[in-house]
């Protein structure tokens, strides 16, 4: 998780940003913010998940605040990312272009702060196959399936996650060693 910090005419803003996937990480991130800073006046947020994406001005005026931290969060070309932005009020009223200005550079910085990675799509995949394609093709396994988990019976069962872009790769592997193949309904989205 990202943060940054500035104090703009005595208003403190506090910006966090994480990758989310799931409107529960949606949830689970703002209480989070929420709970690190009860005492807030805003807690302002936007998020980008593919082409979904929302904002919230958290009672400022409309436009103002969830506008500007989603405008930020789409011209940083991140995805599945969200941004909360806290702020305690300082007593100098900003106006709706000071709050505009404030929380879009506040959200900017922010990103500026956050590791980036590339978002991958995967799947679940199941393979059965014997000992001697096992060792013969173990080097290829490790380089295609994520998180792999193996059961030695009869034959090798294996399980991990695999890159969706790399599914014909898997497919040809397993005709080349001739395993039993067989793609699980799970799916999921991480930053490598």
């Amino acid at each position: 998780m990202a943060s940054y910090r500035e104090v703009i005419k005595r208003s403190e803003f506090i910006g966090y940003a994480k990758a989310v996937f799931t409107d529960q990480e949606v949830h689970d991130f703002l209480q989070d913010v929420k709970a690190k800073h009860p005492k807030a006046t805003h807690w302002v947020w936007a998020y980008k998940m593919g082409e979904v994406m929302f904002s919230s001005d958290a009672g400022e005026p409309s436009g103002s605040a969830g506008t500007p931290v989603l405008n930020a969060i789409r011209s940083s070309g991140l995805d599945y990312v969200m941004v909360v932005v806290v702020r305690y009020f300082g007593g100098i009223l900003l106006g709706v272009k000071g709050l505009i200005d404030a929380y879009n550079s506040v959200a900017r910085k922010t990103l500026e702060q956050a590791s980036k990675g590339t978002v991958v799509h995967q799947c679940r995949v199941l393979l059965q196959l014997d000992y001697e394609a096992y060792g013969k093709l173990y080097e290829d396994l490790a380089r295609l399936v994520s998180e792999p988990e193996a059961l030695f019976q009869d034959q090798v069962i294996m399980q991990g996650w695999v890159d969706v872009a790399r599914k014909d790769d898997v497919e040809q592997l397993a005709a080349k060693g001739n395993m039993s193949l067989q793609w699980g309904e799970q799916k999921r989205i991480k930053v490598v």
